[in-house]
């Protein structure tokens, strides 16, 4: 009777434990689903929309160069999710912003298109620099793009804008606003 008491308690022990790491689990699967899911329906709209619209090759160029883009960034994703054991790093360097912002519209307008939604960026003709990693920075904002897209109704109108906004003579911020 002891042992079968010790025995049951370990069994609950073990199902517990194994109840918290599928749940573990599951936040991971849903984490690397959003991750992947977003990029993947721009990747199949532009690729459509090449195949489907007879383009310059500059504009067709343009278009293979973000979806290679953001191939590799699944494929960072993928691979960060598989090294958890070390902690990520940051690739900090000088983003323009502007540049930024018109490279995630182009990767985006199409996905917009399918959707009914018009996606335009409106920045400043300086040029904004800020301090970050480029890659994160251009997830978070594409992400916010393919969000809006979603979010809007058909027919919609998704305006993403960078301002350089100055506290002093020596000190600003970039504000990067979609709506």
């Amino acid at each position: 009777q002891q042992c079968t008491r010790a025995e049951r308690a370990q069994a609950r022990r073990d199902a517990l434990g194994h109840s918290q790491r599928l749940g573990v689990a599951g936040q991971v699967a849903a984490s690397v689903a959003h991750e992947v899911r977003n990029p993947l329906a721009a990747i199949r709209s532009l690729v459509q929309f090449a195949k489907d619209t007879p383009l310059p090759e500059e504009e067709r160029d343009s278009i293979l160069s973000d979806v290679l883009s953001e191939v590799d960034h699944i494929d960072r994703t993928v691979t960060d999710m598989l090294d958890l054991s070390r902690p990520p790093s940051s690739a900090r360097g000088t983003i323009d912003v502007g540049e930024m912002l018109r490279s995630a519209i182009r990767f985006v307008k199409v996905y917009a298109h399918r959707q009914g939604v018009v996606a335009t960026c409106e920045t400043e003709t300086e040029p904004i620099n800020v301090l970050g990693d480029p890659r994160e920075l251009r997830q978070v904002v594409t992400n916010l793009l393919l969000n809006a897209c979603q979010a809007c109704a058909d027919g919609g109108r998704v305006v993403i804008a960078a301002k350089c906004e100055r506290s002093s003579p020596d000190r600003s911020r970039a504000l990067i606003l979609v709506r």
